[in-house]
């Protein structure tokens, strides 16, 4: 059952014939605390650097530095992936293609054929509960997509979608599923 999209969760769908287009724009009311936390970071960065560089020779304050700066990159990067990146996802009788813009990072690429259905699953090895979806292959194995949902009810809606069209695209030509 698809149910009703959820307030937050920007959805633009499209069918063609068998094949399924969709642009999807994740809620950016979540990335706020995560923008905030970055720009903090990296301006508590820019501070440090520069008090030790001013207290230390250079070559005595290099590793503190460089690993918070590596840090401050990572969650900036992360910030700006959840805030300005688009889903595109596209299913047709060939393929899945997942793709995010403009912000790099990864999709998904895989046959029709070897997908049997999608579902929503506990994302591992995360402290709060982050689930997504994931296409599961005809052998019981799981690939995740990469999207960045907020709620249980936004991956449920997806993957229910996804579920939609993948039948459309498995249809025989001619027929309306």
């Amino acid at each position: 059952m698809e149910g009703r999209r959820p307030n937050d969760l920007n959805w633009s769908e499209q069918v063609t014939g068998r094949e399924t287009s969709v642009v999807l724009t994740p809620s950016r009311m979540s990335a706020i605390p995560l923008l905030v936390f970055a720009s903090l970071w990296d301006s508590f960065f820019v501070m440090l650097w520069t008090g030790l560089t001013r207290a230390h020779a250079p070559e005595r304050a290099f590793l503190f530095p460089i690993a918070h700066a590596v840090v401050g990159v990572v969650v900036t990067w992360l910030a700006l992936v959840r805030c300005l990146n688009i889903s595109r996802i596209t299913l047709n009788s060939g393929e899945l293609v997942v793709s995010h813009s403009p912000i790099p990072t990864r999709g998904a690429r895989l046959a029709t054929a070897s997908i049997d259905h999608f579902e929503v699953y506990d994302a591992p090895g995360k402290r709060r509960q982050a689930r997504s979806v994931r296409a599961v292959g005809s052998d019981g194995t799981g690939v995740s997509l990469g999207l960045t949902l907020d709620g249980l009810d936004e991956v449920a809606f997806v993957a229910a979608r996804l579920n939609g069209a993948l039948a459309t695209a498995r249809a025989k030509p001619g027929t309306h599923v």
